[in-house]
């Protein structure tokens, strides 16, 4: 079971609300759940904290700053994330 902090759930919505671009986003949660990463918690989380498609969401896999050769930049990511919004 996959066990989700709600504090970084509850900043990720405050940063949607701030209007952080969704690459400052998703470099902020990389680093907030590094220890414990697995592809499946840095999708939940975006799901769960964003209105977001969850065909979308899977796009995350080929973000470049995962280091793993993807081919979806920050320029990428921010035009298919943003504006984030935030699940109520």
């Amino acid at each position: 079971m996959i066990v989700m902090d709600e504090r970084i759930l509850a900043r990720l919505k405050g940063m949607a609300e701030e209007g952080t671009l969704p690459s400052e986003v998703t470099k902020w949660l990389l680093g907030e759940i590094s220890a414990n990463f697995t592809d499946f918690l840095f999708m939940q989380y975006f799901f769960r904290a964003f209105e977001v498609p969850l065909v979308d969401v899977r796009d995350l896999e080929e973000w470049v700053g995962l280091e793993r050769g993807g081919s979806l930049s920050d320029f990428d990511i921010d035009n298919l994330f943003g504006p984030l919004k935030a699940r109520p």
